[in-house]
């Protein structure tokens, strides 16, 4: 058989019952005092139901066995943050991968082939539950890598040894009985983004899930965090860099870590105490307003579970934190964790988001710092418990969350990070980072392509524009965080050099007019990401970034082309014959020259680096 399931049953005794060679056809497999029932076709469903009731699944490990072959890439489970690291197979034979509260993953490989578009994609679509991803059958007898077997084995660990699956997870039946399903699919067109994004969409399609978009928070952005050690961030600094800011065409402005005193970038740090330094930030309110009345939104940063040792949370708090497995509240060396497994101790997090918006009127919230969480459950019998699983109770958290908010502001901006996002938890942040990167825009820009690649409202990372970057540079990043999501930026504006100024004030207010056409997915149109799309009919664009020259403009009559490159003509790909005219923009926006040209197939059009193109069938 050339491709065939495994799947491990495991009771909360810790008894094991093993099915082996399971077709990918329809079929049914009884076992051990358990039924399997799988469907064909994909996704595949298996259903494991036990003749006892109380001998309800803890945890499952499914296989899947296929031939070996030669890929090119490797796109391993992960939340958008360290995928690039496992690209080559010679870092991947062996490895596991652990989806834990601290770093929710895509439940999915990806493989290309030489061809560079999608060779095999294998996943589990269901909920987000703690799960080790391991690759197996590459190791001899003697330990040594042995791949002689010519099989590629695949593992998810479904629930651990240590942590058996919530019995209030999806999928779970009266009977006892656990459905989920498996996502294959072999060859394809695209790329690996596209592959990602097929397999986000069948686990929306499978559990209802959809995003919202706020348009507001898709605006351009900017955070406190990078350029300033938090401490000397004060009233003033604000709107010095808001009064610039909103000049350069950003609308967004996060006040980062430490407004409320001492932040992790200082030796005492007292994280939970969220209210503002009254030093640097007398009137938080006001300062709110007046950031309205410029026409921009005051965004606050919380980590809401984080109760630093020696504040005033830590005594209100103290029952409510997350309990380890050696009986002891769990401190990472930073804060301690208000439970998420706690209804309690989710609404005294809802809580703190709800002063912020009575108290302080600000727009929205940057959330942080939910992968800093060690434990892996909560032992605590201080405070109730309505799930096993920190997992299950962070996505209760950000949905309880979510609907607070907004009750009280239905615009309020709400930032995620990708560590724990996925479709499941994309539908209550208005906008998902791909942090972190700073100083880094292609780490940014891969990271940004994986988030975009399961939700509209990708955001990028704060990048770092400087006096050491050329202008071209500069409108090369820019371009490069438009054709993937949301452009964001942590640096002083108000030392950045005039024609870095005069490329923001080109981009942004370009951007920002076409977001109703933007709102939807970027779609990368060639295989290395070298060539997005963006809007729709006359509304479209075409970003060229990195080593990219050719687009496929298809049969599209007008369009724009942005010129994230070092060259300075863009080939045009099409079929048949066709008269094309351009008007032609430098990097500044400034008008540079007009031409009309004739092709068959293709053509080349001469478009600054940097710059832009206004095209459209003649």
């Amino acid at each position: 058989m050339d491709a065939y399931f495994e799947l491990d049953v495991y009771n909360r005794d810790g008894r094991k019952v093993t099915f082996e060679e399971i077709s990918p056809e329809a079929g049914s497999y009884t076992q051990g005092g358990y039924t399997l029932d799988t469907s064909g076709g994909n996704p595949k469903r298996f259903t494991i139901t036990p003749d006892d009731p109380a001998d309800t699944p803890a945890k499952i490990t499914y296989r899947y066995n296929s031939p070996l072959r030669n890929f090119h890439k490797v796109i391993v489970p992960d939340a958008g943050r360290f995928f690039i690291s496992e690209f080559y197979l010679v870092n991947f034979w062996g490895k596991e991968y652990v989806s834990t509260v601290k770093d929710v993953k895509m439940p999915v490989f990806i493989f290309t082939g030489q061809d560079m578009k999608p060779a095999l994609t294998v996943g589990v679509l269901g909920q987000n539950v703690e799960t080790r991803f391991v690759t197996r059958g590459f190791r001899s007898e003697a330990g040594t890598l042995g791949l002689y077997s010519r099989k590629l084995r695949l593992q998810f660990e479904r629930g651990f040894d240590d942590l058996a699956l919530p019995d209030n997870m999806a999928g779970r039946g009266e009977d006892g009985s656990l459905t989920e399903h498996i996502f294959v699919s072999t060859g394809g067109g695209g790329n690996w983004v596209t592959a990602l994004r097929e397999f986000a969409a069948a686990q929306r399609e499978m559990f209802g899930l959809a995003d919202e978009v706020n348009l507001g928070s898709l605006e351009p952005l900017w955070c406190s965090w990078t350029d300033w050690n938090s401490h000397d961030v004060d009233d003033a600094l604000m709107l010095e860099q808001i009064e610039e800011g909103i000049d350069l065409g950003v609308r967004n402005f996060i006040l980062d870590d430490g407004w409320f005193g001492w932040g992790l970038d200082t030796d005492t740090p007292n994280l939970g105490d969220y209210r503002p330094d009254p030093e640097r930030f007398p009137d938080l309110a006001a300062l709110s307003r007046k950031v309205r009345d410029m026409g921009g939104r005051l965004i606050l940063w919380v980590g809401p579970h984080c109760v630093c040792k020696g504040t005033r949370a830590e005594k209100e708090a103290e029952k409510l934190f997350i309990v380890d497995e050696t009986g002891e509240p769990s401190h990472n060396g930073q804060y301690y964790s208000v439970c998420f497994m706690s209804p309690e101790g989710r609404e005294y997090m809802c809580d703190i988001v709800r002063r912020f918006i009575t108290d302080y009127d600000v727009d929205g919230i940057k959330m942080d710092l939910f992968n800093g969480i060690r434990a892996r459950t909560c032992t605590s019998e201080r405070h109730e418990h309505d799930t096993s699983s920190l997992m299950v109770g962070l996505h209760r958290l950000l949905e309880e969350i979510h609907a607070a908010a907004t009750a009280l502001k239905p615009d309020f901006i709400i930032e995620l990070k990708q560590n724990y996002i996925t479709p499941f938890i994309s539908p209550y942040g208005t906008i998902c980072r791909s942090g972190d990167a700073p100083w880094n825009n292609e780490g940014n820009f891969m990271r940004t392509s994986f988030v975009q690649a399961y939700t509209d409202k990708a955001e990028n990372d704060y990048m770092t524009l400087n006096v050491n970057d050329s202008a071209l540079e500069t409108a090369q990043i820019i371009i490069k965080m438009l054709a993937v999501g949301v452009p964001a930026y942590s640096n002083n504006f108000k030392t950045m050099p005039e024609p870095h100024k005069r490329i923001q004030k080109h981009y942004h207010p370009w951007y920002s007019a076409r977001l109703a056409t933007f709102r939807g997915r970027r779609e990368p149109v060639d295989r290395e990401l070298n060539a997005w799309r963006a809007g729709d009919g006359d509304g479209a664009a075409y970003f060229v970034v990195n080593s990219g020259r050719v687009v496929d403009i298809g049969d599209e009559s007008a369009f724009e082309i942005v010129n994230g490159t070092a060259l300075d003509e863009i080939i045009l790909a099409f079929d048949g014959q066709a008269a094309f005219r351009a008007k032609l923009f430098d990097m500044f926006g400034d008008p540079c020259g007009e031409c009309e040209r004739s092709g068959e197939g293709t053509l080349g059009i001469g478009i600054p680096a940097g710059g832009r193109a206004e095209i459209a069938r003649v």
